[in-house]
């Protein structure tokens, strides 16, 4: 009798380390699957797929080869679908060759409610379209946040800007050659950026809070305010005067 109950035991003890052991694997597992762009290897996700799995329903689907990279030379498949009440985003980026093939991929979660709305532009002005799309809604409704992905020549491949969406209401600023970015809150900073790999470097900025400041960034993000006068108070006239007469010199210096 007594050897059966530490035989019990021994078995107990061993079933939680076991499961203590598993618990451990599927979070580390868990977490290296999530920081990687291939993350829906871990849930083979696909439009065929998704129709055949109850828990899984697609909210939005676009697929484009009209219009990103080179026309017709590349396809865009973006899948946002709902899986237990959680909202995921996953991006498909093909080339052409004898047949439609797989570069890369990005699968990420979203909490944005709104519809992708993307759009296609070349935002760093070497001749081939890239997107955004709108990837969390903003607590401010003049803020639209967007996920930023990049067609590199090079490499054929579709880079993620990991940043993009630390600024709202990107565009491609054609007169400065870089992006251009507008957060609105109790005044307004529109930012001045170039792409660097796979991020967004802040090359200057004009802030109108409390007047009107104006700042460039080097390469290793130091700043330098080259104007600033307190009593400017926020008017488009006196905006547009700065960002062309200034800034526009300064950041064609880098």
């Amino acid at each position: 009798m007594l050897r059966s109950q530490r035989y019990s035991i021994q078995l107990s003890n061993y079933t939680i380390i076991a499961g203590l052991l598993l618990l451990l694997y599927s979070c580390n597992r868990l977490e290296s699957v999530e920081d990687s762009p291939d993350a829906n290897k871990h849930l083979e996700v696909d439009s065929s797929n998704i129709s055949e799995n109850s828990s899984i329903k697609i909210v939005e689907e676009i697929k484009d080869s009209l219009n990103v990279g080179n026309p017709g030379k590349f396809k865009i498949n973006i899948i946002k679908y709902d899986i237990y009440n959680d909202q995921y985003i996953l991006v498909k980026f093909y080339q052409k060759q004898d047949e439609w093939h797989l570069k890369n991929e990005y699968h990420f979660n979203t909490q944005s409610t709104d519809s992708l709305n993307l759009v296609f532009m070349d935002y760093n002005n070497d001749g081939y379209n890239d997107i955004s799309f709108t990837s969390v809604t903003a607590a401010r409704g003049a803020n639209e946040v967007r996920r930023l992905f990049v067609v590199d020549k090079k490499t054929d491949q579709l880079i993620s800007i990991r940043n993009s969406e630390e600024y709202p209401n990107l565009s491609y600023n054609a007169s400065l050659n870089c992006i251009s970015a507008y957060a609105f809150y109790g005044g307004s900073t529109s930012y001045f950026l170039k792409i660097k790999g796979d991020s967004l470097k802040k090359i200057a900025d004009v802030t109108l809070f409390d007047g009107l400041t104006i700042s460039t960034y080097s390469e290793n993000g130091d700043q330098t305010e080259i104007y600033r006068d307190t009593s400017v108070r926020r008017s488009n006239d006196i905006f547009e005067s700065f960002e062309v007469n200034d800034v526009l010199r300064q950041i064609k210096k880098h």
